[in-house]
């Protein structure tokens, strides 16, 4: 694993007025802070620092949080538009990879690509385990604001930077202290 820093940080825009409401009708003493709907955050940091064993690391700590990882399958089978039912869907490829082989060809297809599909998985409704939730935390593994954050722009939203120069993935008293941070952060928020 690269060492680098992971970034838990709040979601700058509330999304309920982006989309139609999915809180609607569901009741206030389902535990949604405050009226605004669960607390959204996302993990950023550079390719291979480890932000998808974070994420699992999170999933197994907090069961109860909804986590929405990168949909790194979809951008590797690209299925074409379009295509008759009836028949079997064509796959367009790889746009994963196409984009590591050929960058100059592929980069701009790839980071749109990659935006629409993070922006989809970002406005769909709120499952219903996360309307249960008393205290309902949505993560995601990179956010729509990935593709133009500036660490400039981060000292006005609440931010935990976690130092993951050493590698945390098997070590169980490094795990519980970033969990202990993780949820530190989230209470303060």
């Amino acid at each position: 694993m690269a060492a680098g820093r992971l970034l838990l940080s709040r979601l700058r825009a509330p999304f309920s007025s982006m989309t139609q409401s999915p809180l609607e009708g569901a009741s206030s003493s389902r535990g949604l802070h405050a009226g605004r709907g669960p607390r959204r955050l996302s993990i950023e940091g550079n390719i291979a620092v480890g932000k998808s064993t974070f994420v699992k690391l999170l999933t197994k700590t907090y069961p109860e949080w909804h986590v929405a990882t990168e949909p790194v399958a979809t951008w590797q089978n690209i299925q074409a538009a379009g295509t008759q039912k009836a028949c079997a869907t064509h796959s367009l490829g790889n746009l994963l990879d196409m984009m590591y082989r050929e960058p100059a060809r592929w980069s701009y297809t790839f980071q749109t690509f990659s935006f629409m599909s993070r922006l989809k998985v970002q406005l769909e409704h709120f499952p219903e385990k996360l309307l249960q939730a008393k205290k309902p935390v949505q993560i995601f593994e990179r956010s729509v604001y990935s593709d133009r954050l500036h660490f400039e722009a981060l000292l006005n939203i609440p931010v935990l930077v976690l130092d993951v120069n050493n590698d945390f993935s098997e070590e169980v008293t490094r795990q519980e202290e970033l969990m202990k941070k993780v949820n530190t952060f989230v209470k303060n928020l």
